[in-house]
């Protein structure tokens, strides 16, 4: 079997794995805060947020530039995500203006 998921951590990791599970706050906690901030400072931001996956940030990505109905999105056809989302927010908008 090939190792490709088998996580590399160290101690350190470890020990932060296990304040953030004692912290009861696993999401939107304060290290994800500060995640977002240092991440924003780094880029050159005003601001960062942290997503649960990639097609969550590909789908705030596209809201964010304002990508809706009518609009031309090119991408790679390996990333399907934003392919979908892309279709999705174009169809959102026509199943509502059909109610």
């Amino acid at each position: 079997m090939i190792p490709i998921a088998r996580p590399q951590m160290g101690e350190e990791e470890k020990q932060r794995v296990w304040e953030a599970m004692a912290s009861g706050s696993l999401a939107q906690g304060p290290r994800v805060r500060e995640l977002e901030e240092q991440f924003a400072a780094f880029v050159g931001a005003d601001h960062a947020v942290a997503t649960s996956s990639e097609t969550t940030a590909l789908h705030l990505a596209l809201l964010g530039h304002g990508i809706g109905p009518g609009d031309e999105v090119i991408t790679n056809a390996v990333i399907e995500a934003v392919n979908a989302i892309a279709a999705e927010l174009g169809s959102q908008e026509m199943e509502a203006a059909a109610s």
